[in-house]
C-alpha cells in the first residue's frame, strides 16, 4: 500500500523512484526469481493468476504450489506489482513502462523474445502434464456446456492463459532464432498436437476459446509457411484447423463427445474435414 500511495502523490516523471525500487529488488537474495516475475508480467497478453505464474515462471519447487510463498514472492515485487483476487498486474502503467522501457537491459538480459519463448515452452510443457481427457469429470459424451461447473480446484487453473495464448508467445518469440526446432517434425508442437490436441480442445471449448484456438491454428499455419519448408507438422495444423470448423458446433456445445473421436494421429487422406479449408474461418 505504501508503493500505491507515493504512486498517487508523485507527479509525472517517476524514473527516479522506479529506479530506486528496482535497486531494493535487485538487492535481495531472489532477485534473480523476482526478475523474471516481471519479465513475464510485463509481455503477458492480460493479467495472469496466482495459480497460472508456476506455469509461466520458474519459481522453487516448494513454492510453485504454496500459495502462501507465491503471494509472498509475489508481495516482494510490491514496488512493482499488485495482487487483487489472485490476479497479478502492474501497480500503475507507469511502472509497466518503466520496466519495458528504461530497466529493458536489466529485465531482459537475452532479449524480449527470449521470455516470449520461455513462456511458450513453459505453456506447452505445463499442457502436456495437466490435460487429459474428461478434465472435468463430466463423465456423459453428450454433457451440455452450459451445465458444465467449475470444479474447486480447477484442474484447468494453471493452464488456462496458456491454452489461450502459447501460440501467440511463440510467434512473438522470434521462431526463426528462438524456435527453429519447436517448429520441425517431431519436435514439441508436433508431439503436443499428435497427443494432446483433442485434450487441448477440450479445455477450449470448457474457457468458451474455440474462436481464439481456430485464429492461433492459423497463426501457426502462417509461421510454418514463411518457413516454405516441406514439412507433416503443417500438415497437422491444416488437419487440426479443418476439424475444428467441420466440428465446431459439438467442439463448442458438447466437447467431451469429441474427444471421443480419432486423434490426429494415423493418416488423414480419408477424413471429412479436409474437403474444409482453414479460409472458410477467415470469411465466417
Amino acid at each position: 500500500m505504501e508503493a500505491e500511495e507515493m504512486l498517487t502523490t508523485f507527479p509525472p516523471g517517476l524514473d527516479a523512484l522506479y529506479r530506486r525500487m528496482m535497486g531494493q529488488i535487485y538487492n535481495l537474495r531472489c532477485a534473480k526469481l523476482l526478475q523474471r516475475i516481471l519479465a513475464v508480467i510485463s509481455v503477458v497478453y492480460r493479467p495472469i493468476t496466482l495459480d497460472e505464474l508456476p506455469a509461466l515462471v520458474d519459481t522453487p519447487g516448494r513454492a510453485s504450489d504454496n500459495e502462501k510463498a507465491l503471494v509472498e514472492i509475489v508481495g516482494l515485487c510490491g514496488s512493482f506489482l499488485t495482487l487483487r483476487e489472485r490476479m497479478i498486474s502492474f501497480i500503475h502503467q507507469s511502472a509497466k513502462d518503466f520496466v519495458l522501457k528504461q530497466a529493458r537491459d536489466e529485465i531482459f538480459p537475452s532479449g524480449i523474445e527470449d521470455i516470449h519463448h520461455t513462456i511458450f515452452s513453459r505453456s506447452l510443457r505445463f499442457m502436456r502434464g495437466k490435460l487429459r481427457r474428461d478434465i472435468y469429470n463430466r463423465g456423459a459424451p453428450g454433457f451440455p456446456i452450459d451445465k458444465v461447473r467449475i470444479p474447486d480446484p480447477d484442474p484447468l487453473a494453471a493452464v488456462r492463459y496458456s491454452c489461450v495464448y502459447w501460440i501467440d508467445h511463440l510467434r512473438d518469440s522470434d521462431p526463426n532464432k528462438h524456435a527453429k526446432k519447436d517448429l520441425q517434425d517431431g519436435g514439441p508442437i508436433d508431439t503436443f498436437l499428435r497427443e494432446k490436441y483433442l485434450h487441448w480442445l477440450d479445455a477450449l471449448s470448457l474457457q468458451r476459446s474455440i474462436s481464439e484456438g481456430v485464429t492461433a491454428m492459423l497463426s501457426l499455419e502462417s509461421l510454418l509457411e514463411a518457413r516454405k519448408e516441406t514439412s507433416l507438422l503443417i500438415d497437422r495444423v491444416r488437419d487440426v484447423c479443418r476439424f475444428i470448423l467441420y466440428h465446431r458446433w459439438a467442439v463448442e456445445n458438447s466437447p467431451l463427445q469429441v474427444s471421443k473421436m480419432r486423434s490426429l494421429n494415423g493418416s488423414s487422406e480419408n477424413r471429412p474435414w479436409r474437403t474444409m479449408g482453414a479460409h472458410a474461418y477467415k470469411r465466417s
